[in-house]
């Protein structure tokens, strides 16, 4: 070569066409071999009406694109990029009308050219994760987790939250997770007629916080609104009004159920209260009555509060030393009423009340008897019955009862 080359003068420029002779050669050859290139293309999703209709949702995010690698002749390759963009060129397509049930899917997709002489070598992801299910909804109750105690001289009577339920709505399988909503409040900084916003938090079977973002609530929050009141244990009194010298304080003993009350209300209303007062009740009414078992109301003053369910109270009257007496007083003393006889010749049985030292030595003597009747009747002859009063002159008594006796005109034969 060197010597044909030096014969010949042929150059250095000579070695140069030779070397571009080869590699046009190199080219050329290679003009039908297919090359590979990759393309991102957006996924279209198609089916979605499919979903609808058997009442699914997609719940998870799909892929907005995905990457094809393609391959085929250069000139058919190229083409992909010529003119348009490569999306007109090259879809890529999702069918999802085959899911009727909720669940979770992998499923292929297609991906087509409008270049022929085109394969698809790989596509990235190769497939594409579907997940779908219901939507649904279901009412929660608001608890209350309480943490730590109110002032030992207060108590908690009564709150109230301003939504005391919340809708929840989100994917079957996310809401069957949760077990319950709840607040969290701190009784020890709660004060008179408090009020707290508080977050509505979710919980799950193991009692830990859930949080998802496809969950929704119709509420976050809620007020707590407590009233806190001060208690104390106060009795129940009854004032008993004696008005006969016969009866002193100590022969009276009252019982009353129940003996005390716990009220509570506004701290300077109740540090005023030492006892709630059944009212009044007299002694000699209730001899004269011969009643001694009452049900008397519990009146509270404006603003307190009592654990009576029904605010009253049984009240017994117990006489000591007293006893009921009951004595014939005969016809034959009964006072002469002129121009009268008396209907009855049995008498009248006398009931009373006396000292139990006293009836032993009670007789029909130790009783006086006074007719009260109308003088204009007694004028005109006209008195049908007397009011016999009575009066025990050897003893302390209080009779019981009114007393009538049925009397006769006495009619004068001329």
């Amino acid at each position: 070569m060197k010597e044909f080359i030096k014969k010949y003068d042929i150059g250095n420029w000579a070695v140069a066409i030779v070397a571009a002779f080869l590699l046009w050669m190199v080219a050329v050859s290679g003009d039908n071999s297919d090359i590979s290139r990759s393309y991102i293309v957006p996924l279209q999703v198609t089916g979605q009406n499919a979903l609808a209709a058997t009442e699914l949702n997609i719940i998870n995010t799909l892929p907005e694109k995905v990457s094809i690698q393609v391959s085929g002749p250069p000139d058919k390759v190229n083409q992909l990029g010529e003119k348009n963009s490569v999306t007109n060129r090259i879809s890529a397509k999702l069918d999802l009308s085959s899911i009727y049930q909720s669940g979770d899917y992998k499923l292929s997709y297609d991906v087509s050219s409008e270049v022929d002489s085109i394969s698809v070598e790989h596509k990235s992801p190769a497939q594409i994760s579907v997940s779908v299910d219901r939507i649904v909804k279901e009412t929660f109750q608001v608890e209350i987790d309480f943490a730590g105690s109110v002032d030992q001289e207060f108590k908690l009577d009564g709150y109230e939250l301003s939504v005391a339920e919340i809708d929840i709505s989100g994917p079957q399988r996310y809401v069957d997770e949760i077990a319950r909503a709840a607040i969290k409040v701190d009784r020890t900084s709660l004060k008179n007629n408090a009020q707290i916003e508080s977050d509505i938090v979710l919980y799950n079977f193991e009692d830990e916080v859930y949080t998802n973002a496809q969950i929704a609530q119709s509420h976050n929050k809620t007020v707590f609104s407590a009233s806190l009141n001060k208690h104390k244990t106060v009795p129940l009194k009854v004032n008993t009004i004696i008005t006969n010298d016969m009866i002193t304080e100590d022969m009276v003993k009252v019982n009353v159920a129940p003996q005390q009350i716990e009220v509570w209300g506004d701290k300077e209303v109740i540090d005023q209260i030492t006892e709630v007062s059944l009212g009044d009740i007299s002694v000699v009414k209730s001899i004269e009555t011969d009643t001694f078992e009452y049900v008397l109301p519990v009146q509270l003053p404006e603003g307190v509060s009592a654990d009576v369910t029904d605010l009253a109270a049984a009240v017994t009257v117990e006489l000591v030393g007293i006893e009921k007496f009951t004595i014939n007083i005969p016809i034959e003393m009964f006072p002469v009423v002129e121009g009268y006889e008396y209907a009855d010749q049995g008498g009248i049985d006398v009931v009373m009340y006396a000292k139990s030292s006293d009836i032993p030595n009670l007789k029909t003597d130790s009783f006086k008897l006074f007719p009260m009747y109308s003088q204009d009747e007694y004028d005109n002859g006209t008195v049908d019955q007397i009011d016999m009063r009575i009066v025990c002159q050897d003893c302390d008594a209080i009779i019981i009862g009114d007393y009538m006796v049925k009397v006769n005109k006495v009619v004068v034969e001329e």
